[in-house]
């Protein structure tokens, strides 16, 4: 099923900033039930598909890849956040120091970082 012009907007407005309460005021619902077309709105499938298959295009257009986000010193171009990009870099080589991971899941317009750490301690390093 086609989304209505105002989905489409809702769907283009979310992408600016994740905020669903703000994208559904942008794109002309009522600001008194916005939080709540949001929420519904991020819940029908259509929609959901709708906000992913942008944001893969996005993502190809900028060629930002989860494991570029993770390099160090990387930036998106159109990123306005303040740093050098050590952070998420640092971060993963520190995990796999100790022996886990650092990994990116992006679903349905949210983005989650996983630590994942043994439950056991490595080793001592046997100093020469």
């Amino acid at each position: 099923m086609a989304l209505t012009a105002k989905q489409q907007r809702f769907v283009e407005e979310y992408l600016v900033d994740l905020n669903a309460t703000q994208a559904a005021i942008r794109a002309g619902y009522s600001a008194k039930t916005a939080g709540q077309i949001g929420e519904e709105n991020l819940k029908k499938p259509e929609i959901g598909a709708a906000v992913a298959s942008r944001q893969q295009t996005i993502a190809a257009k900028l060629e930002i890849t989860q494991e570029k986000v993770l390099e160090r010193f990387y930036r998106g171009e159109t990123s306005s956040a303040a740093g050098s990009g050590l952070g998420l870099a640092i971060a993963r080589e520190l995990a796999e120091r100790m022996g886990g991971s650092l990994e990116l899941r992006s679903r349905n317009g949210e983005t989650a970082f996983a630590l994942s750490l043994p439950a056991e301690p490595l080793p001592e390093p046997v100093l020469a």
